[in-house]
């Protein structure tokens, strides 16, 4: 973290992490459309186009990024970012009557559940407020199952039947932002999930907008009279496929090259399913919720064979963003993301932690521990900005630095019963844990952050428990190395306890990953500094509490030192002394 210093240097301090749940699934597009050229012309209504049809076709057209932006701006909106991939989108806006546009899709009448995903950019205008934009899955006659809303007050809505029809999702839209909007429909049951940027938002199932709608047969966007609209891109319908919400990776063990394979399941154990196949040796895994990717480390079987590897959820599209062939790193192994700042990172074997861009640009070792031999285990507190990263020698030790490596001190050392046992954890920033396992004596553990009151959870006889994650509702997984099973308890190791929760088919587990999307507030940012009757104030925003001050006489040397007692105010003040002082904000 950089200072804040009395001579006006503001830079932010630190993040906090709020979490949310998080249901991903994918399915197999029926229909997929990204707008694009040759199916689409731009510069033209969709009606007529690839079976698309609009009440109002100039009010629903396709266009370019360019004639989209100067859509908007002719209409008193920023621009922004008018299309969500490629070069092209549909935008439906303008004055005047409201509009349907609809596209048939058959082939789904009979299916049980039926996914609906778009990229969705709500629109807002001076002239033209949004009060009235959903989009709907329905049936033949035009009778509603599912349907979101864009509405009044920037609410993110919901339909579903019983008064009031249009429900608040405690979410709020911001029309310079591009949303994911997902709907799994299950027609048996008449009730539908809905997720935002991969993060489902009903708890229970929502009851269908009307339960006469019991079968698929098209979508519709509609807007309402002189409502500003939304842009759409990337546009799929399809049969949904399972529930994607754990994934762990079987490395295939030391038999050959190509044996590793990854796969997935929903919570409660359900719907096993692969990933992806013929790797070599795949360790850490991490998801990025909102854009539907899975991110993986392969150790490497032969030379050149280490990678770092980002895919589609269901193993469609990988690509290899960082390789030992090209970048010279030796062994990959645990993976962590920082969605915010664009990056991965992973632990190296024998060079410590590297981190590059999450488009495989940037490649950069940050290296490890002088007192570390070996490097596995890996976790991110993006709350306050550290890295964790550990030896799984030496009885295991744990080491500690900061975002951009400096700051290096050595948390813990015997997380485990004897060498080679302690290779994963996971951070529970919010309440100050790191979890972790030692696949020893096949317990799960937990501590504090700065390393105290270590404490065992549970013991998973049989296991050797390799990676954990934590997930929605308080809860924890853990994958064995050994005794083909995952594992799902509460995160206090007493309650909803299963050792049974799903059966890999070998027994190589190593990593795992659950579908749970930290939701980060704004960075601590400080605001103002003023100096009156000899006393700096220091005001901030951001973060969570309690607040401590610090300070020092140098920016880059010396220790910091803590200015009065920690506070839950988001003001601090301090006596002036002589010369420069820098001062920064920390979470305690």
């Amino acid at each position: 973290m950089k200072p804040i210093a009395i001579r006006i240097v503001k830079t932010p301090s630190l993040l906090a992490l709020l979490g949310t749940l998080g249901c991903l699934t994918v399915a197999s597009a029926q229909y997929a459309t990204d707008f694009e050229s040759p199916d689409f012309t731009a510069g033209a209504t969709i009606n007529g186009q690839d079976f698309w049809t609009s009440t109002t076709p100039d009010r629903a057209r396709i266009l370019t990024a360019a004639q989209i932006a100067d859509e908007l701006t002719a209409l008193g909106m920023t621009p922004g970012v008018t299309v969500h991939g490629g070069d092209q989108a549909l935008l439906v806006s303008g004055t005047g009557a409201g509009s349907a546009t609809v596209r048939v899709i058959s082939g789904l009448e009979t299916e049980p559940e039926v996914m609906f995903e778009a990229w969705v950019r709500p629109l807002h205008g001076t002239a033209n407020p949004v009060g009235n934009v959903f989009l709907t899955m329905e049936n033949a006659g035009g009778t509603r199952a599912a349907g979101i809303r864009f509405g009044p007050n920037n609410s993110i809505d919901y339909g579903s039947a019983g008064s009031g029809i249009w429900r608040a999702s405690g979410k709020l839209w911001s029309p310079d932002t591009w949303y994911r909007i997902t709907l799994r429909v299950n027609y048996w049951s008449g009730t539908y999930d809905f997720l935002l940027d991969g993060v489902q938002l009903n708890a229970d199932p929502i009851p269908f907008y009307d339960g006469a709608s019991t079968s698929f047969h098209q979508v519709r966007i509609f807007r309402g009279s002189n409502q500003s609209g939304a842009i759409l891109d990337d546009l799929k319908v399809a049969a949904a496929g399972p529930r994607r919400e754990l994934f762990w990776s079987e490395t295939g063990g030391f038999g050959g090259p190509n044996l590793g394979m990854i796969y997935s399941m929903a919570f409660d154990g359900s719907g096993r399913t692969l990933v992806a196949s013929g790797l070599n040796r795949p360790i850490g895994l991490a998801i990025d919720v909102k854009n539907g990717h899975i991110y993986w480390a392969e150790d490497g079987f032969d030379e050149n064979t280490s990678r770092i590897v980002r895919a589609n959820l269901d193993g469609s599209e990988p690509t290899t963003l960082f390789s030992e062939a090209e970048h010279k790193f030796t062994n990959a192994q645990m993976l962590e993301l920082d969605l915010r700042h664009g990056h991965v990172y992973w632990t190296d074997f024998h060079k410590g932690v590297i981190r590059g861009n999450l488009d495989g640009t940037g490649y950069t070792v940050l290296g490890g521990s002088p007192a570390a031999a070996y490097y596995t285990a890996l976790a991110l507190d993006r709350l306050r900005n550290h890295i964790y990263f550990g030896d799984p020698t030496q009885n295991g030790r744990l080491f500690r630095m900061n975002m951009d490596g400096g700051n290096r001190i050595e948390i813990a050392g015997d997380l485990a019963a004897e060498d080679w046992r302690f290779n994963a954890m996971t951070i529970d920033a919010l309440n100050g844990y790191i979890y972790y396992t030692d696949a020893g004596t096949h317990e799960i553990k937990r501590m504090n952050l700065d390393g105290s009151n270590q404490t065992t959870l549970l013991t998973d006889l049989g296991l050797m428990p390799y990676g954990i994650a934590l997930g929605p509702n308080d809860m924890m997984y853990w994958v064995g190395g050994s005794g083909q099973r995952v594992g799902a308890a509460a995160t206090d190791g007493l309650a909803n306890v299963n050792l049974y929760l799903g059966s890999p088919d070998t027994t190589t587990g190593f990593g795992i990953a659950a579908v749970y999307a930290p939701e980060l507030p704004e960075p601590i940012a400080v605001t103002d500094i003023s100096l009156a009757d000899g006393a700096v104030t220091i005001t901030w925003t951001g973060g969570l509490p309690p607040y401590q001050l610090q300070r020092r006489a140098h920016l880059t040397e010396g220790d910091w030192e803590d200015v009065g007692a920690t506070t839950m105010s988001t003001q601090a003040t301090d006596a002036v002394t002589d010369g420069a002082m820098f001062y920064r904000v920390e979470m305690r």
